[in-house]
């Protein structure tokens, strides 16, 4: 076996250049179009919605696994990165 340390580089929405960030739109849009709440004409909602939660993407627009932990949740303010079976937590932010 071979350990090697990776930099995993993840992107907000505004942070997404070019195709990733038509990728990671057109994406959102259609999983929000395969569970009814939303249609062609909404498609300008799509944007707001991705910065709205946070979702965070690999540059070529793909979404990261991530889950954000609020409210009374006893992980509340932190958020993890689940990656090739491991979680990493990237962010242990005040409690939301």
């Amino acid at each position: 076996m071979k350990n090697i340390k990776v930099n995993i580089k993840l992107f907000n929405y505004d942070e997404l250049k070019g195709i990733g960030k038509e990728k990671a739109c057109d994406e959102h849009f259609d999983f929000l179009c395969s569970v009814g709440d939303l249609t062609e004409e909404d498609k300008e909602f799509i944007e707001d919605s991705l910065r709205i939660n946070e979702y965070l993407f690999f540059e070529n627009g793909e979404i990261a696994n991530i889950t954000h932990y609020t409210d009374g949740h006893k992980k509340a303010g932190i958020t993890e990165f689940k990656f090739q079976g491991e979680v990493y937590i990237i962010d242990k932010g005040v409690k939301k």
